[in-house]
């Protein structure tokens, strides 16, 4: 077994990995070009140990930094906030009865509207865009992690930039919005933590698009016929006429909301002027926190929803943490006195 001369994680088992796929990297994106020329292997060590010294770098810094406020802030507003916009570009294009490739032309321009600063539209329908964009990303993080005297080398340092890019970065971007991809990650996810019952019947209740009901709808009809066909009596017939009695009912439910879709009248399309002006005009509840806390029945139907999720100790908390501040104050009023 090869030995690995450096550290990058600081697990043996795991540098042996990540050496190999260096070893893959050089292969496909330096020695195939390089091999032709020389047989000297001194320049493919140095631009490997360069690529394992940039990733035992990278994760020096990665672990000084402070996750929370990234991974709890920062990712889920990000994702909130392109749902929404893309909520907005379908109910416009509907609106609008635009098809084809407009939509990725209404999905940016509400986008700019919303940022108002920037857009993402060369970067994300541009190859050429993109891969500059990388470019620049790649440089600040050698920047920021090579030393100073290796990156003041331009012909190292863009060899580096060229092979992180095109071997690391770009593929990686490509597998991430493949569509097969994120299918099959939703898959596997979900099969490892399925959806509860009551927030699966409710997101039925809830939904507006036919189709989609009509595939669980001849999921639950395929399933249903597969259970029947075990259905003989036996130490298991009372559970299988329970999940055939559950599936009924989701069948029902499924049944009843397409009926109800298909027969309310469609509205009249409006013009994208108009459309966004509607959207605009949208009346939003306020719900912040200070709102719910000073609402009685808010309050109320908040505690029963931490309740039901067994978290009604995080509102004792908050109580708590109230008296406390409510306390210090009054002592601090008293002493000033």
């Amino acid at each position: 077994m090869k030995k690995v001369t450096y550290s990058v994680s600081g697990c043996n088992e795991l540098d042996l990995v990540i050496d190999q796929i260096l070893d893959h990297v050089m292969q496909d994106y330096v020695k195939s070009w390089y091999g032709p020329l020389t047989n000297e292997p001194e320049f493919l060590q140095n631009v490997h140990f360069g690529l394992a010294n940039l990733l035992s770098e990278v994760s020096k810094k990665f672990q000084a930094i402070n996750w929370i406020p990234f991974l709890i802030d920062g990712v889920p507003n990000t994702v909130i906030d392109h749902l929404r916009i893309y909520r907005k570009t379908l109910e416009r294009l509907h609106a609008s009865r635009q098809s084809g490739h407009g939509h990725y032309k209404v999905f940016f321009d509400i986008e700019a509207e919303k940022e108002e600063h920037f857009c993402r539209e060369s970067i994300c329908t541009r190859s050429e865009d993109e891969l500059n964009h990388l470019k620049r990303i790649t440089e600040v993080i050698l920047y920021a992690t090579m030393p100073s005297d290796d990156f003041a080398v331009p012909a190292y340092r863009l060899l580096l930039r060229d092979v992180i890019v095109n071997g690391i970065l770009l593929p990686a971007v490509n597998v991430l919005a493949d569509p097969d991809f994120v299918n099959r990650t939703i898959i596997n996810l979900c099969n490892e933590s399925a959806c509860t019952s009551p927030y699966f019947i409710h997101s039925l209740r809830m939904s507006r698009n036919a189709p989609e009901l009509e595939a669980v709808l001849d999921s639950v009809v395929k399933f249903s016929d597969r259970l029947r066909g075990h259905d003989s009596g036996g130490e298991d017939d009372a559970m299988i006429k329970a999940q055939l009695s559950s599936l009924q009912f989701i069948s029902k439910l499924c049944t009843n909301r397409i009926e109800l879709l298909k027969n309310r009248p469609s509205p009249k399309p409006l013009p994208p002027s108009a459309a966004a002006a509607a959207e605009d005009q949208v009346p939003i509840c306020d719900l912040s926190f200070d709102s719910v806390m000073n609402n009685d029945a808010a309050v109320a139907n908040f505690l029963d929803f931490l309740t039901s999720l067994n978290e009604q100790s995080l509102f004792s908390l908050y109580l708590n943490c109230v008296c406390l501040a409510v306390f210090c104050l009054k002592s601090i009023r008293i002493f000033k006195t």
